[in-house]
């Protein structure tokens, strides 16, 4: 399956026509919260959505947690690997999300992480979904700048 969606930063997009961002800056050896838009450009169903930051290592961001900023109230606002028995973090960092969800294109969702930044760099955050069709090539494109 080809890329089932396009992705930026919610929180760098201001107003409705304004460049979709695809960088974010956050502050080093904290937690932060990143918020991103998927817009689907197919129709497909959805069975994990994966998301990790590249290159993989000790000194790379960490995703904690979903903490989902776009819901006021939610029962799915927040979930991690220790309240929510379909959320996992792989022996490789990845942090899965399990759940069969259908997805429309031209619609657009949002998803929000807690992370935990560590040393200075450039970090890629890399985001793929399985579907009823296989695992589909990752969707790449969202640099996060650690200073």
């Amino acid at each position: 399956m080809r890329k089932p969606f396009s992705v930026y930063f919610r929180e760098a997009q201001h107003s409705e026509g304004s460049p979709k961002a695809t960088e974010i800056k956050l502050p080093a050896n904290r937690k932060a919260q990143i918020q991103i838009n998927r817009v689907m450009r197919l129709t497909h169903r959805e069975y994990d959505l994966i998301a990790n930051f590249s290159p993989a290592g000790p000194k790379s961001p960490k995703i904690l947690s979903v903490d989902n900023r776009f819901y006021s109230h939610s029962r799915t606002k927040t979930a991690s690997p220790t309240t929510n028995d379909n959320h996992s973090i792989s022996d490789k960092g990845a942090y899965h999300i399990k759940g069969e969800e259908m997805r429309v294109r031209g619609q657009t969702y949002t998803i929000g992480y807690e992370v935990r930044t560590h040393d200075a760099g450039t970090y890629e955050l890399e985001i793929k979904t399985i579907t009823e069709s296989g695992a589909a090539r990752p969707v790449n494109g969202l640099k996060v700048i650690v200073e």
